[in-house]
């Protein structure tokens, strides 16, 4: 007996040791929020505003690299899963239907079939229940908070470590297959978890073909005339070289698919306030 016990132990130590190394998430400590809305359960990390090179040389619709200044703000640790998605729906159900899930499972799940305007309108609802503002981050506070203060492609590096993502070729159960539960990989520096695949997360801006007129205060570039709206952060379905912290995609407002999602943002408020430095 106390060999079987040995053995199953080291077994335990193996698999947690496979685990640590592909960078799964739920081994590891619960990283602590910087705000929690009681309501959806959604956690938010503050993220401490600054300068930063927006852009890369690696595609035309990525370029000119600018200099970019972005406000202090409230960042969603995770993608809206269903579980708040559904919420929503069950409290508004003359105006929500709950979005299939694929028959991957829902709760912590990303919320995916979910489309620009109804991204937007499910922040308007939560702002309007909290009395907080949220939104859909600006694109260049996206590629902020994405790249946690690095300048390479990938918030790990110059390239991404297979396991510590969930994409096309990311190396994860979940490549090419399906999302994975939110927090599923080590989060970036910033405590910010999965900028890298998993679902496709919309943003405020009307998409352009390149940063030649492109804000450099962090606000959103919106035209009312074009419906596509950009889509950042690659999917399960995205090949890793376009899941990079520049990468940048587009749809119709209106579109649903089931490989994007979005992420919220909150406004600093009397209500909210900044967290001491560190």
């Amino acid at each position: 007996m106390p060999h079987l016990r040995l053995s199953a132990l080291k077994a335990l130590t193996l698999a947690l040791s496979v685990l640590l190394v592909t960078g799964c998430a739920s081994i590891q400590p619960k990283v602590k929020a910087d705000y929690s809305v009681d309501l959806a359960g959604m956690e938010f990390v503050f993220v401490k505003g600054g300068t930063y090179q927006m852009g890369s040389d690696q595609k035309p619709d990525e370029q000119p690299v600018h200099t970019v200044t972005i406000d202090d703000l409230f960042v969603g640790m995770y993608e809206v899963t269903f579980a708040q998605y559904d919420q929503y729906c069950k409290t508004i159900p003359q105006q929500c239907e709950p979005p299939s899930d694929q028959r991957w499972g829902r709760d912590n799940r990303p919320v995916i079939y979910v489309s620009w305007d109804e991204a937007n309108a499910y922040a308007e609802w939560l702002s309007e229940q909290t009395g907080q503002k949220f939104r859909l981050p600006t694109e260049a506070e996206w590629e902020y908070f994405a790249r946690a203060g690095t300048d390479t492609p990938y918030w790990r590096g110059e390239t991404l470590p297979k396991g510590t993502a969930n994409c096309l070729d990311c190396g994860s159960q979940w490549d090419n297959t399906s999302t994975a539960p939110v927090g599923s990989f080590r989060p970036n520096p910033w405590k910010i978890y999965d900028t890298v695949g998993n679902v496709v997360e919309w943003v405020t801006d009307s998409y352009t073909n390149n940063y030649g007129n492109a804000p450099t205060d962090g606000s959103a570039a919106v035209s009312a005339a074009d419906l596509r709206k950009v889509q950042r952060g690659g999917a399960w379905n995205y090949a890793a070289k376009h899941s990079r912290s520049a990468s940048r995609d587009y749809r119709k407002a209106n579109k649903r698919t089931k490989d994007a999602g979005f992420r919220l943002v909150m406004e600093p408020s009397a209500q909210t306030p900044i967290p001491p430095a560190k």
